[in-house]
């Protein structure tokens, strides 16, 4: 059927899609991708903004009926802000949905119909459970950027899925826009101290800041102006596992304490590590698998293209007390096989991969097929390029997945964690 752009069209969404759109058909059946805060069940009127040979792509304008799930999002910031996607319905059906997403991927992208998807496992929390939060500061407004737009800023008042101590911060920087243009409040779960980071084209030497101290009841604060420490403690501390690690500020560390904890548990589980085994975890970060894996094998090595990850990894093995357990700061898309072998002494019999969102890289597949290990646990923020993964595990590097373990580590969002096990054929 013809159409133009800008067309008005009645549409029926009947699943979810990547970001914030979802998927439904016109009155006519023809496939559609809608932007908008839908959910599946809802009939919509929308904007035609695009035409593809198989589908089409159109914006929200108005909801004309409602699916039989949808409640009212408790956050006033949800209908413009890109951070959440199903706050409109009950986490019930959220967990359902992102089950589906995993599973979807593992049989259309990786073409595995004989593979295990496991229950959920959902969270306890769905709100006020990240310990990191970023905002932009543009034009003096303070918040997220609008979801497709690296220009402008969307104030947020209040973020529902942060606690009400990085909330609090927030509310004391509100009215110091001019001074900055990021600020990122992290704070520890083990003790509640938050720690500020301010980015600013300003230095802090002259500056006349307020005393954030006396503004913000306990917990501890400690606040940092670019690279320099106005007061406080000038990293974190957290825990995972029964170990302790030290924080830098831009290092990465799982936002939900929790589920991080169900995480760890999970990969243990899957990994199923006997004492005389080898290991080698790729993307090992400050070591948070790390140190609780060495507890479980003969001996690990982890590789991480940061050094700075790399040398708060080696401080936390020795401050927790592990010694089978080496750090070396590779780049894994780069980096040859022979001089991985040479940093470990050896070559692993089980890999843990915890790549970033866009997946294993060509040539770590490579490596990995020329490592030929026993077992792989491949730990994913994406299911679409974990099932493109386990595709091309199997297929060059001979490594079968046999179940997958779905997780929410980020409620109330489109994210979805999955936890793959591999063997070999």
């Amino acid at each position: 059927m013809s159409h133009f752009e800008g067309e008005h069209i009645r549409c029926t969404i009947t699943d979810q899609g990547e970001g914030i759109r979802c998927f439904g058909h016109t009155e006519d059946g023809e496939a559609v991708f809608v932007e908008g805060k839908t959910i599946p069940g809802d009939q919509v009127l929308a904007e035609l903004i695009a035409q593809h040979p198989s589908y089409l792509v159109a914006r929200l304008l108005e909801l004309t009926e409602p699916a039989a799930g949808r409640i009212r999002a408790p956050c006033p910031h949800f209908d413009t802000c890109g951070g959440c996607k199903w706050q409109q319905m009950a986490y019930a059906q959220e967990c359902t949905l992102k089950h589906k997403q995993v599973s979807d991927a593992v049989r259309h992208i990786a073409h595995l119909e004989d593979v295990e998807v496991l229950p959920l496992i959902a969270a306890d929390e769905m709100y006020g459970y990240r310990n990191k939060l970023s905002f932009s500061c543009r034009d003096h407004l303070l918040g997220y950027h609008l979801p497709g737009d690296a220009e402008r800023v969307l104030p947020i008042k209040y973020c529902a899925l942060g606690s009400e101590a990085a909330n609090r911060v927030l509310g004391v920087f509100r009215d110091h826009t001019s001074l900055f243009h990021r600020l990122t409040i992290r704070q520890a779960s083990a003790d509640g101290r938050i720690l500020v980071q301010v980015d600013s084209d300003l230095p802090a030497a002259g500056i006349r800041l307020p005393d954030f101290q006396r503004s913000l009841p306990p917990p501890e604060y400690s606040l940092r102006w670019n690279d320099h420490l106005i007061y406080g403690k000038a990293n974190l501390e957290e825990k995972l596992g029964g170990n302790t690690f030290k924080l830098s500020p831009g290092c990465f560390f799982q936002v939900n304490q929790d589920q991080a904890e169900e995480l760890l548990r999970v990969v243990l589980k899957l990994a199923n590590l006997q004492p005389d085994e080898d290991v080698w975890e790729c993307y090992a970060g400050v070591g948070a698998f790390s140190l609780s894996l060495a507890r479980f094998c003969r001996r690990l090595t982890g590789f991480e293209r940061s050094e700075e990850a790399v040398r708060l990894a080696r401080i936390n093995a020795k401050a927790n007390g592990i010694d089978n357990v080496r750090f070396s700061a590779r780049d894994l898309d780069v980096v040859r096989t022979a001089r991985m072998e040479k940093d470990a002494g050896y070559r692993p019999k089980v890999m843990v991969v915890d790549p970033p969102r866009t997946g294993l890289g060509n040539h770590l597949v490579k490596i990995i097929a020329e490592l030929q290990p026993q077992r792989l646990v491949y730990v994913s923020c994406n299911p679409s390029t974990f099932a493109r993964d386990a595709e091309r595990l199997a297929g060059q590097a001979g490594l079968k997945c046999l179940q997958v373990q779905p997780l929410d580590l980020f409620p109330r969002t489109g994210h979805v964690e999955c936890i793959g096990q591999f063997s070999r054929k």
